[in-house]
């Protein structure tokens, strides 16, 4: 095994059934770093309210671990986010500068809802500041989707609905604001030499990914003409020549 992606409801909440003295995620991944063939930890769907500091902790010192995180804001606006009942703004951003104060580094994956009920323009105007980095967050990927009423929920029952074609048109302005991050990474990631694990072959051309990208999920890294069949979990040592929208082209410097 090459790539272990850790995902559930709520990953951070990993032991929390078991007692208080079992095992956390911090010590899952302090297990993990030992094990012989495992190069990557993916952390996926990490929700921002359970984020310890031995946790926080223990991510800094596993290398194994990639440093982009999943973190699943669903909003920034205040007043959204507390008619989401989710964590306030101010908790969440601060545990998310400490996040990247304390591992070299790291970036984050998030997804975000647009036409929440009662989300204003304004709410929504300060969404995509803080998608594009006015939060001092350093959002590399993920994406959004339009608010959808589902019978039983206490939004459901909310006044103030925003018009579907609003809410489209709000999710079609993050997705844009998106689909710009990528294209932006991927050409400032034009000569920087990165480990790029292999996923498969098409032709001559091995494909693979960088630990910023989630498999099936993020970018890719095409590297043209390999002399010979690449088996998937190879990992190399590339060099980004060019990009492709919002996937790279490298060439192989050697293993990683």
């Amino acid at each position: 095994m090459r790539e272990l992606c850790l995902i559930a409801e709520d990953t951070n909440q990993y032991g929390a059934d078991l007692g208080a003295d079992a095992p956390r995620l911090g010590a899952l991944l302090d297990a993990l770093e030992g094990m012989d063939g495992l190069r990557w930890v993916r952390l996926l769907y990490c929700f921002p309210s359970y984020f310890s500091q031995e946790l926080v902790d223990a991510i800094a010192r596993c290398k194994k671990v990639c440093r982009c995180i999943d973190v699943p804001l669903q909003h920034t606006s205040p007043s959204v986010l507390k008619r989401m009942r989710r964590p306030d703004r101010e908790h969440t951003m601060k545990l998310l500068h400490r996040l990247q104060d304390t591992v070299e580094g790291l970036t984050f994956r998030s997804t975000f809802i647009s036409g929440f009920p009662g989300e204003t323009e304004e709410e929504h105007v300060q969404l995509l500041e803080d998608v594009s980095g006015g939060s001092g967050l350093c959002i590399i990927r993920g994406g959004g989707f339009p608010y959808s009423e589902e019978a039983g929920t206490s939004a459901a029952d909310m006044d103030l609905a925003v018009p579907k074609e609003r809410r489209l048109m709000r999710n079609a302005e993050v997705e844009q604001e998106f689909a710009v991050i990528r294209e932006t990474w991927a050409e400032e990631a034009v000569g920087k030499e990165f480990d790029v694990m292999i996923d498969r072959m098409d032709g001559s051309e091995a494909v693979g990914r960088t630990e910023f990208d989630a498999p099936e999920l993020d970018g890719e890294v095409k590297i043209p003409g390999a002399l010979l069949p690449m088996q998937p979990g190879t990992m190399l040592k590339v060099r980004i020549v060019a990009a492709d929208g919002t996937d790279l082209v490298g060439e192989v410097l050697g293993e990683a």
